[in-house]
């Protein structure tokens, strides 16, 4: 699942422009205050359990963005 605080159509071109797969990625649309962030770009992984997988807060250096996208497409 991935929240945006922006409307889910402009959440689903976002992802679309950084060659992101959907399949199996369910966006949503949420005031950040309503799950408790501050600010963007927070990025928080669950898993299947509900479970906090990983959090990064802020922009991530190249090291960073590769861990995640590991994380997302197993």
């Amino acid at each position: 699942m991935a929240v945006f605080p922006q409307p889910t159509a402009e959440a689903r071109q976002f992802w679309a422009s950084h060659d992101l797969a959907l399949s199996g990625v369910d966006l949503e649309q949420a005031p950040l205050d309503r799950i408790n962030v501050s600010g963007t770009p927070t990025l928080i992984l669950v898993d299947r359990k509900g479970l906090s997988a990983g959090a990064w807060a802020g922009k991530l250096a190249a090291p960073g963005e590769a861990e995640v996208i590991d994380q997302i497409q197993d």
